[in-house]
């Protein structure tokens, strides 16, 4: 309350201030109170954002030891330089002698491949866009057009961050901390249960197309590898063909060849060979004592025409080429060569066969880590405060009114 006093009159009465602030003090106490609860009400159904971070783990020891059949069977040394093979070298297949080498002839399957393949189809972030359009996460008819839509659906993408782990397969990541082994996918969103059906998605469709992928390249490997077989079989059957025709071709010439002799033989009378034949000492080794240009017909027409008859009278032409039998072991051994067969009986026996078993990787989505954004304090302080100096205000203006005319009356 003001003074009475006329010199006092602009003073205020700390005691009076106390005494009027405490009798208005449920007003006081309401206009910081209403606001605050008005507030929080009104906040609470708001939807609030959240950081949620999901760790990208590899698969299991145990389950990279299902692949061990596998990686066996396409090791290199069971399959090119295996000595029952032979590599196509020039004109002539050899054996390659290197059964110490060990490499494998497709790839090995490991949980650094799979892991590795895993994180590329995820950094593409093809796949996100896809879950939040088949699990209609946006939704779709509160954008004029598709346009628009699709620019949404970007924008959403580009919030989540997929940080690699620092080693993959001993490359190195600078960028990240070092100890830090998987990888992990976080984002800012606003609905748990939305963005874990996009996390189940995203997992089972990219384990999906690193199963194809993988499972095509088997596919087309065992495939160009069938061919090749094909190819070096046919390859040596043409061989054997032309191995045939050459001894027809020797064959006929020398039939000529001996015919001729003979007739020259006859009419010289030469029936038995005139070639002088000496042996020498205790070696006992019989030698021909004759020139390179020694006529055939001094042989005689009797053994040239013996000759003639006998390469007549041939049946088995194969027994009679000396190359012909390691060709046809050569073909043999390719034609019997189970690898291919094996690598793939162990490919149908792998996760890699059965899209509900296999593995490259999986996010781990029951212990993701989700941080719930705190309200901003100043929604609270503000607002309270400015009812807060309202209220104020208006107590202190209508007690001055109060005070005026209790003054008067006084006066008067």
């Amino acid at each position: 309350m003001l003074k009475n006093n006329p010199n006092n009159k602009h003073e205020i009465d700390l005691f009076d201030l106390a005494s009027i602030l405490f009798k208005n003090k449920w007003k006081i106490i309401l206009s910081i109170v209403i606001p605050i609860i008005i507030i929080y009400g009104y906040t609470s159904n708001q939807i609030k954002n959240f950081t949620a971070s999901s760790i990208v783990k590899p698969i299991t020891t145990h389950e990279e030891n299902k692949y061990i059949v596998f990686n066996d069977a396409n090791s290199f040394d069971k399959v090119f330089y295996n000595k029952d093979n032979f590599n196509y070298l020039g004109d002539d297949y050899e054996i390659v002698e290197s059964s110490d080498l060990k490499y494998h002839m497709f790839f090995s399957i490991t949980k650094e491949l799979l892991y590795k393949s895993y994180l590329e189809i995820l950094q593409e972030k093809s796949v996100i866009s896809d879950a939040i359009r088949e699990l209609n996460i946006l939704d779709r008819d509160i954008y004029i057009d598709n346009k628009t839509y699709e620019e949404a659906i970007s924008s959403l993408v580009s919030k989540i961050k997929i940080n690699a782990p620092y080693r993959v397969k001993g490359h190195i990541n600078p960028s990240l901390s070092y100890g830090k082994d998987n990888a992990d996918i976080q984002v800012t969103f606003n609905d748990i249960t939305k963005w874990k059906s996009i996390l189940a998605y995203i997992d089972k469709e990219i384990n999906l197309k690193v199963r194809n992928n993988l499972k095509y390249r088997v596919d087309e490997l065992l495939k160009i590898e069938n061919k090749k077989k094909q190819f070096q079989i046919k390859d040596i059957s043409t061989r054997i063909e032309n191995k045939l025709i050459d001894y027809d071709r020797q064959t006929k010439n020398r039939i000529l060849y001996l015919k001729e002799q003979s007739e020259l033989a006859k009419a010289l009378g030469i029936a038995k060979s005139t070639l002088e034949e000496q042996t020498f000492g205790n070696q006992k080794t019989l030698l021909l004592n004759v020139k390179t240009d020694t006529p055939f017909y001094l042989r005689g027409f009797e053994a040239i025409d013996k000759e003639i008859e006998l390469l007549n009278k041939r049946t088995n032409k194969k027994a009679f080429i000396p190359e012909l039998l390691a060709l046809e072991q050569k073909k043999r051994n390719i034609q019997q060569n189970k690898n291919l067969a094996r690598i793939q009986k162990s490919f149908e026996s792998s996760p890699l066969n059965n899209s509900d078993t296999f593995k490259a990787g999986s996010i781990d989505i029951t212990f993701t880590d989700v941080v719930y954004h705190n309200r901003n304090i100043f929604i609270f302080v503000l607002p309270s405060l400015f009812c807060f100096m309202i209220v104020i205000f208006y107590i202190f203006i209508i007690n001055s009114r109060i005070s005026i005319k209790s003054y008067k009356g006084k006066k008067i």
